[in-house]
């Protein structure tokens, strides 16, 4: 699996191209790495951590769900060109700590 933590340029964080190969999913991998991104934002100074994802992506909702993130209605991470049918998500980072 992978998962990148992107600086914005307002400053606000984003859980970005996350992924585990279809053969290797529902082992728990997805967590590990939500948690990992998780560890990184908040050793990066962040109080929050943001997320795009498509709605068709029903398991990794559940997954953010699981883990304490909340849809947003206004993204605040500016304009997506590849955002077509997706949600924005947060979580606060001092209310959770671990998924």
């Amino acid at each position: 699996g992978t998962c990148a933590v992107m600086k914005h340029p307002n400053g606000l964080l984003e859980l970005c191209k996350m992924a585990v190969r279809s053969d290797l999913r529902r082992r728990g991998i997805g967590a590990v790495l939500v948690s990992a991104a998780m560890d990184r934002a908040r050793a990066m100074g962040a109080r929050e951590l943001y997320l795009r994802t498509s709605l068709e992506l029903e398991d990794a909702i559940r997954l953010y769900r699981r883990v304490g993130f909340k849809k947003v209605v206004r993204d605040p991470l500016g304009c997506c060109r590849m955002c077509r049918e997706s949600i924005t998500m947060k979580i606060d980072l001092a209310q959770r700590r671990k998924p």
